[in-house]
């Protein structure tokens, strides 16, 4: 497991002329650049990473509404799934061929609720990776309320890369590292 920063650095993608200390300090800029909200009722603080290189704006449907009038909570999970999409189309569309040698399943995810969002509306989901091992990759996620500007989820997901054939993990093809670097390099 590495963080995205000392992944690039070990594999020459971030600069060859940058040194290691250049390559940690990046990366904990990235990890580390925040802000922070504290509830007046909470004293427990909630870090908001704040660096997403993908957006994915969508109109809510009133389908997606629940009794309550509020967006139900199976949704907030199919919007991170049409922001991860945008997101890998935006990295390598061929990654998104069901005819692929190599495909993404979810092996874990996970949404935390901060405030309710209601129709009509829009939401931005953004996203990036944070984290790349031998055989996933770690979405990040947050759902910014357009109406409101309130951050309305944050979540992330592990994304397991399988063989098509036999089903079991397999490395992440370097086709997909090289798209996740050319998203995320500017924000190192």
């Amino acid at each position: 497991m590495h963080s995205l920063a000392s992944f690039f650095g070990r594999a020459g993608g971030v600069g060859a002329g940058r040194s290691l200390q250049r390559l940690q300090a990046a990366a904990v800029r990235f990890t580390t650049t925040t802000t922070t909200e504290t509830s007046a009722t909470d004293s427990k603080t909630t870090t908001i990473e704040s660096r997403y290189p993908v957006r994915y704006t969508q109109e809510l449907a009133w389908s997606d509404m629940d009794g309550f009038g509020h967006m139900n909570n199976a949704r907030y999970l199919t919007y991170f799934e049409n922001a991860r999409i945008k997101y890998l189309q935006e990295m390598d569309k061929s990654v998104l061929d069901n005819k692929s040698p190599v495909n993404i399943v979810i092996g874990e995810v996970q949404c935390h609720f901060k405030s309710a969002v209601s129709w009509p509306g829009s939401v931005t989901t953004q996203i990036g990776v944070t984290e790349i091992g031998e055989s996933y990759f770690v979405n990040r996620y947050r759902m910014i309320c357009d109406a409101t500007g309130k951050v309305a989820s944050e979540g992330w997901a592990r994304v397991v890369t399988v063989n098509s054939d036999n089903g079991r993990k397999t490395k992440v093809p370097e086709r997909v590292i090289e798209g996740i670097h050319k998203l995320e390099t500017p924000f190192l």
